[in-house]
């Protein structure tokens, strides 16, 4: 079940810092989609997608916090996989 130990709040917030990096890329994408251009902003949310991604594979799982739903390679693969998938698609949709 775990150490025993409980987290801190300054812990537990600590461990949430990867997801509020990954959030702020994502949300500034989609300001860029609402505001300005769309294959732009589409390729910021790819961008935060595979962030997403490789912080789940860097980071061990005690301080990659909300980003950690399975398995370490399954969360990264499914990140990566939508971020590369958005980012082909927004290349690759005409009327940019």
């Amino acid at each position: 079940m775990g150490s025993g130990r409980r987290r801190t709040g300054d812990t537990v917030r600590a461990a949430q810092l990867p997801l509020v990096a990954v959030l702020a890329v994502v949300g500034g994408g989609l300001a860029v989609v609402a505001l300005r251009d769309w294959e732009l902003g589409s390729v910021v949310v790819a961008l935060g997608l595979v962030l997403a991604g490789v912080l789940r594979l860097a980071l061990p799982a005690q301080v990659a916090g909300w980003l950690v739903v399975r398995g370490r390679v399954l969360d990264a693969a499914m990140l990566l996989g939508a971020g590369l998938a958005v980012l082909v698609l927004a290349l690759n949709v005409p009327g940019g």
